[in-house]
């Protein structure tokens, strides 16, 4: 008489539980798996138990990319807030040395932006990789020219290429 193992075992009774049958399929490539453990009882010993051992995967993002990155809603596809540009002219008058009323607008509009950089990468900076809605902005003080980008949530940064 041929003896079954306790895994095909299980592996029947885990079959059989889900209600599904096994499918054939084309090789595909090999994947790792952990090792089930598997134990029975001498009340269920038709039945093993299965635990499986493979550690959840956590994913962390670094410090930068969260400061730097917001994800808006497309909300923010209209012109660029008042009190937004106020704040932006403000900041490039402090940075140019130049009064905001001579400083000019040369480009104010809403962008959307493949990730989270808002069209402006900076190295050994990561990003998440999600559409970031925001506005660009750019400024002409004196001989000086600033472009700024904002993200939906009103933080702004110039983009230095």
């Amino acid at each position: 008489m041929r003896r079954l193992s306790v895994i095909p075992l299980a592996l029947l009774a885990l079959v059989t539980a889900c209600g599904a049958a096994p499918q054939s399929a084309a090789p595909s490539a090999p994947q790792t798996l952990a090792a089930p453990t598997v134990s029975a009882t001498p009340e269920d010993s038709l039945v093993p138990h299965i635990t499986a051992t493979t550690p959840p995967v956590r994913t962390v993002l670094p410090t930068s990319a969260i400061e730097r990155t917001s994800v808006a809603t497309p909300a923010a596809a209209g012109a660029v807030p008042a009190d937004l540009m106020n704040k932006i002219l403000a900041d490039a008058a402090k940075l140019s040395g130049v009064d905001a009323a001579a400083i000019s607008v040369q480009t104010s509009q809403a962008a959307e932006w493949p990730d989270g950089s808002l069209g402006c990468p900076q190295p050994g900076t990561a990003y998440l990789q999600v559409i970031t809605y925001g506005y660009q902005v750019v400024l002409r003080a004196g001989t000086n020219s600033y472009d700024y980008r904002a993200d939906g949530g009103g933080r702004f940064f110039v983009c230095k290429k």
